[in-house]
């Protein structure tokens, strides 16, 4: 029972590194299963050197994609193709919809079928077929998955074979097969287009706050998300202040929305951004 337990903890940790990725501060990653449930993700979730880091992409066997977004210092924040984005995004629902049931059934597989196998009959009797039958299911996501690299870069049509080959040497890595198709998907779109295209209204309020109010962020940039939040018709919620929390709250950060109780100064938590002071005619 011991041995079972080990290689089923043995498989959750090489599947968790797998998940890792190492990104920029400025690195902004889409999060999602389905449309109406996106994330953006801005920079890694751990630091060690204050700007690039780890992104974890959370343990769990519900397969998602996570897009890597331009970065958000480089290239036009607007393409000015908002069809085309969504085009794309339609055409990254498609391609992973067949990839991402095949890599739930072989995570279902690994982490439940595998180790009921072990534990009823043994890893001395079931080690062949576990390994035939794992090996045979990473087969066919791989399949599958060079087939929809073909169609949707048509400009590298055989750039899938390094990470097929990863896939095939590690098989936890086909479970986030869908992960490894679409991570550069929208290299080419401009930033705010795909906010604009991708995000609901929660996400685009919060992700065109983290861009307006950051002291990186350009003219341009910033003329870009006014445009597009015109056209959402969100209207002036980049500078409307949070509802008060505390009625000793003085101030608050424009970027994160964060509330502090002093009257001046700079956010804690986003770089050189200056606090807010909130409207004194509100009651405190």
């Amino acid at each position: 029972m011991i041995d079972w337990l080990l290689l089923w903890f043995v498989a959750w940790i090489v599947y968790w590194s797998e998940s890792l990725w190492w990104v920029g501060r400025d690195t902004w990653i889409l999060v999602g299963d389905r449309t109406g449930a996106l994330r953006l993700q801005q920079g890694p979730h751990a630091s060690p050197r204050g700007g690039a880091g780890l992104y974890v992409a959370g343990m769990t066997l519900r397969p998602r994609w996570r897009v890597q977004l331009p970065d958000s210092r480089d290239g036009l924040p607007s393409s000015g193709a908002p069809k085309a984005t969504k085009a794309r995004l339609s055409e990254v629902i498609n391609a992973t919809g067949n990839l991402r049931r095949w890599s739930l059934g072989l995570a279902l597989w690994i982490f439940a079928g595998a180790p009921l196998a072990i534990f009823s009959f043994g890893l001395a009797r079931t080690w062949l077929g576990l390994v035939i039958s794992i090996l045979a299911w990473t087969t066919a996501i791989v399949i599958q998955f060079a087939s929809e690299w073909r169609r949707m870069y048509p400009d590298a049509p055989r750039a899938w074979h390094g990470p097929a080959a990863t896939m095939l040497l590690s098989p936890f890595g086909a479970i986030n097969a869908s992960d490894r198709l679409v991570r550069h998907a929208f290299r080419s779109f401009g930033l705010v287009d795909i906010i604009e295209s991708v995000a609901p209204d929660a996400e685009v309020i919060r992700t065109s706050r983290m861009l307006y109010f950051s002291p990186e962020a350009s003219e341009h940039t910033r003329s870009a998300i006014t445009d597009m939040l015109a056209r959402r018709t969100l209207g002036r919620v980049l500078f409307t202040p949070p509802p008060r929390l505390s009625p000793d709250a003085l101030s608050y950060c424009p970027r994160c929305q964060e509330q502090l109780f002093r009257v001046a100064g700079e956010c804690p938590d986003c770089d050189w951004v200056t606090l807010v002071p909130f409207d004194p005619v509100q009651s405190r």
